[in-house]
């Protein structure tokens, strides 16, 4: 969340409530597929679809920037180091 140096709360918040909402919703639609292995199988195809079908999209809307991710080591530290113990994250 470092892009919200001022407002990094409420951005927390808002990405956690909108993460806990899709959850509720995949779960309240899986609710009514059959339990069964195909659907259950079925259903995961649909999501990495639906990834793959995202980041194609993201991918093809700046094509002249590599699709890559980036982690700043503030983040890393702060993400897998919270005690901030090792040498690195000081």
């Amino acid at each position: 969340m470092e892009f919200f140096e001022k407002n990094g709360g409420p951005a927390v918040a808002l990405m956690g409530a909108t993460q806990f909402a899709v959850a509720g919703l995949i779960s309240a639609v899986s609710n009514f597929l059959p339990e069964t292995l195909l659907s259950i199988t079925l259903s995961q195809l649909a999501c990495s679809v639906m990834c793959i079908i995202l980041l194609w999209a993201l991918a093809t809307k700046t094509p002249n920037k590599p699709l890559t991710v980036e982690f700043s080591r503030r983040a890393v530290c702060a993400n897998f180091c919270p005690l901030q113990l090792h040498t690195v994250c000081k």
